[in-house]
């Protein structure tokens, strides 16, 4: 399956974002005017199908993954599920969940609820499991990016179309970076998730070295907000100031161990 053009990420982001202005007017519209076949809705209506095919694929994908003793499948579910991103360090010594191999300086991915144990892999896998991260939360990134940007811009326009309109103009270069992320971060799951289907084992799987593009692509910076950057999860329950902190570093955290 080919992956989602330019106009194809730039009509789900307008999608996604106009519906944060509209407080769910948009969405509402956009299925109406596309059951009277107007063509405008139609277009976005497909562009919105096909990205989220991309994810339900990248879904889909985790799912199949093969239950082995190295809990990697539940691993990969409990990342995308998080209402946080992979960016918790544990500075001590520690087993890698993965490889069973010590390890110093690892990746925290326990689970926030009581009873469950802790969980941390070596930080060479960080970049596999942020790419991952953020293809299953990229509409609540969007969402997110979306409610910071209108606090920003607070009086500066009035209505539901002059806010549309000041963010066409304002976000098409945001909208170029995210996409370019999106696909870097699909070639790089699907690539990885075959690897393991195909060899059932996972030494080599989540070590590969980026490619160029890869690299390139990936080192864009991405706003993931204007300014401030907010949490990419549902169902947070801590403050909004600590959700901005933890989004803000996971970013970082992703341009760091992409380059």
């Amino acid at each position: 399956m080919p992956f989602p053009t330019l106009d194809d990420f730039r009509g789900f982001f307008h999608a996604k974002a106009f519906d944060v202005v509209g407080n769910g007017t948009y969405r509402k519209h956009l299925a109406r005017c596309k059951e009277t076949g107007d063509h405008w809705a139609m277009t976005m209506g497909a562009q919105i199908h096909e990205v989220q095919s991309q994810i339900r694929e990248v879904q889909a994908a985790v799912q199949d993954m093969p239950r082995n003793a190295d809990r990697l499948a539940e691993i990969c579910r409990d990342v995308m599920m998080s209402a946080q991103p992979p960016i918790r360090l544990f500075a001590g010594h520690a087993e890698c969940a993965i490889t069973q191999r010590r390890c110093t300086r690892c990746l925290d991915l326990s689970r926030a609820q009581k009873g469950h144990s802790s969980v941390y892999v070596d930080m060479r896998f960080c970049r596999f499991f942020m790419l991952l991260w953020y293809c299953n939360k990229l509409e609540y990134i969007i969402r997110s990016y979306t409610r910071t940007w209108i606090d920003m811009h607070q009086g500066e326009a009035e209505t539901f179309s002059e806010l549309c309109r000041v963010m066409r103009a304002e976000q098409e270069p945001t909208i170029a970076r995210m996409h370019a992320l999106f696909v870097v971060a699909l070639q790089h799951v699907f690539t990885t998730l075959q690897h393991h289907a195909r060899t059932n084992t996972h030494a080599p799987v989540l070590s590969l070295q980026p490619t160029a593009s890869f690299a390139l692509a990936a080192s864009l910076s991405l706003a993931c907000t204007p300014e401030k950057k907010e949490d990419i999860g549902e169902g947070s329950s801590e403050p909004c100031s600590q959700r901005k902190r933890a989004c803000c570093c996971g970013m970082d955290t992703l341009q760091r161990h992409s380059t």
